[in-house]
C-alpha cells in the first residue's frame, strides 16, 4: 500500500510550496506504477466496470 495526497490538495495547498509538494507526489506515482510493474498479472487485472443499480421505489 502507498498512501499519497489526492492531487486537489496540490491546488489547495500553499502557494509557496506548491511545486515541491509537485514534484513529492509526481515521485509517489512514479514509485506506485514501478510498484504495480512488478505485480503477478493477476493483481494488475482491472476490476469490472460498477454496473448500475436499479431504481427503488420509495414509499411515504
Amino acid at each position: 500500500m502507498l498512501v499519497t495526497l489526492h492531487p486537489s490538495a496540490l491546488l489547495r495547498g500553499d502557494p509557496e510550496q506548491r511545486a515541491e509538494a509537485w514534484k513529492a507526489w509526481l515521485d509517489d506515482l512514479s514509485q506506485a506504477s514501478a510498484i504495480f510493474e512488478k505485480a503477478p498479472p493477476r493483481v494488475r487485472k482491472r476490476a469490472a466496470p460498477a454496473r448500475p443499480r436499479k431504481a427503488v421505489a420509495q414509499t411515504a
